[in-house]
């Protein structure tokens, strides 16, 4: 039997990134994301109706948007949904996407013992002044203890994403920057190249030449 993947996306961030191309919006009430989890719970159930799949779903991501946001009886309730239409006995990865500071030690200790088991942290710069041209809300010290809990609560599975080509990024920025993350020693990265999307912020801000690529 061929082995499947399952993606959830969440469309929901504390706030847009100007540089974001994503479908995303700001999670501005509590019904809005409860309202989405419903209906993405119809529509899984619904699939599993007019889909007949011959897979073993192995690794299931819920990405965004920033699902870290979703509580634990949201998550709850996406997975049951999930594990009684595809059945998830054969799950070995199961992968959240985060962003740093926005979630408490006790929250990703919650995540673990939910069963999650990777996590993808949204670094993309230990750099505060390149956060800041990318509207990031995060700080250098929000990405290390985000990371040093994601270690506490015993995750051994952790991706860090990180975007270089970031105007007003100098080479030795970018390079202290790689320093510091190998030093951390995360079982994956994933490293971008920022690309400049039309129907973004960032792509009017360069046209009307307030930033310079």
């Amino acid at each position: 039997m061929n082995l499947g993947g399952l993606y959830i996306h969440f469309p929901f961030c504390t706030q847009k990134c100007i540089y974001c191309d994503f479908y995303s919006l700001p999670n501005t009430n509590k019904l809005t994301s409860e309202k989405f989890v419903e209906f993405l719970c119809k529509e899984i159930e619904l699939t599993a109706k007019t889909t007949k799949i011959s897979w073993n779903i192995n690794t299931l991501f819920i990405g965004g948007g920033t699902p870290s946001l979703l509580s634990l009886k949201q998550l709850e309730k996406i997975y049951t949904t999930l594990d009684n239409a595809f059945n998830l006995s054969e799950l070995e990865e199961f992968t959240l996407e985060s962003n740093p500071g926005e979630f408490s030690l006790r929250k990703i200790q919650d995540f673990k013992s939910f069963g999650i088991n990777r996590l993808s942290i949204g670094f993309q710069s230990l750099h505060n002044k390149t956060l800041r041209t990318l509207s990031r809300w995060h700080t250098k010290k929000d990405c290390i203890e985000t990371y040093k809990n994601a270690r506490q609560a015993n995750f051994e599975n952790i991706n860090i994403d990180m975007i270089f080509n970031v105007p007003g990024q100098t080479l030795n920025q970018w390079k202290k920057d790689l320093k510091s993350i190998t030093n951390l020693s995360p079982e994956h990265l994933s490293i971008y190249s920022l690309i400049i999307e039309k129907g973004t912020v960032l792509y009017d801000q360069i046209l009307s030449k307030k930033i310079k690529p």
